[in-house]
């Protein structure tokens, strides 16, 4: 078996986004690379009871959040990472120290990305986050489409992803302030 290109050279630069990539061939008793992506839980709490998720059925621990000691210490174990996931059944936006986490990943040059229901999200959390230098930010509508009665799946996704992206470009660009986060109707 041969090993790639970025096997053999463990150090050699890559996309964040496309880290999955990496692995080539077989895979090998022993990691030919040190981890360079952890996907982090922050929180198991979360607002809402969607259908398409585990926690609704059944409650396997109890909720709590991440501390910030334990985040330092497991991002602080891993000295290569290039990308964290910081999501899991939870969610993120509920945690307090979500912003500063952030930070921290990016201070170390980490591309940082969650999902999140988006229910929480407001003006003063999303500028802290993008303060935080965020770099994706996946809203997940699946508990917001099946409420909708009147209107479409797409019109309901269209609206909101345009608008919310809007808001948060122009606010990151530093060309207008948020002063409206969802779209009304």
């Amino acid at each position: 078996m041969s090993l790639s290109r970025e096997a053999q050279n463990p150090h050699a630069p890559f996309d964040p986004r496309r880290y999955h990539e990496l692995v080539a061939g077989e895979r090998t008793e022993v990691a030919q690379r040190p981890p360079v992506c952890l996907y982090l839980e922050v929180t198991n709490r979360c607002n809402l009871l969607c259908t398409t998720c585990p926690r609704t059925y059944e409650q396997l621990e109890p909720p709590a959040d991440m501390s910030w000691d334990l985040f330092v210490s497991i991002v602080d174990q891993v000295p290569g990472l290039a990308r964290a996931v910081l999501h899991g059944v939870g969610e993120p936006m509920l945690v307090a120290d979500l912003p500063r986490m952030v930070g921290y990943l990016k201070d170390r040059g980490v591309y940082v990305v969650f999902n999140t229901n988006g229910t929480v999200l407001s003006e003063r959390n999303g500028r802290a986050l993008i303060d935080a230098c965020l770099d994706e930010l996946r809203v997940s509508l699946t508990r917001q489409i099946a409420r909708a009665s009147r209107r479409s799946a797409a019109e309901i996704i269209s609206a909101a992803s345009s608008a919310t992206c809007e808001h948060f470009a122009n606010y990151r660009s530093g060309r207008a302030t948020l002063s409206r986060w969802y779209p009304s109707g």
